[in-house]
């Protein structure tokens, strides 16, 4: 797991920052990158962090964001 940064300064990250993926990543590299941080981040899975959901749920818009910009959607 990666160390956890503030939770104010991970919402101001980059959809890409977010995923830990580069700009021209494609869409099977945004799929994984998108498993690992959701998992990562889940709040069943972090149970003792009260910023769990608020998290997970950047990593979703995050990656919504990012197929949406490559026009087009792949199967999660």
């Amino acid at each position: 797991m990666t160390s956890r940064i503030g939770l104010k300064a991970f919402l101001k990250q980059s959809f890409y920052e977010v995923l830990g993926v580069s700009e021209d990543a494609d869409a099977e590299e945004l799929k994984k990158a998108y498993h690992q941080k959701a998992l990562e981040h889940h709040p069943d899975k972090n149970l003792e962090d009260a910023n769990a959901n608020a998290r997970f749920t950047r990593v979703k818009e995050a990656f919504r964001g990012e197929l949406s910009s490559l026009g087009g959607w792949v199967t999660i």
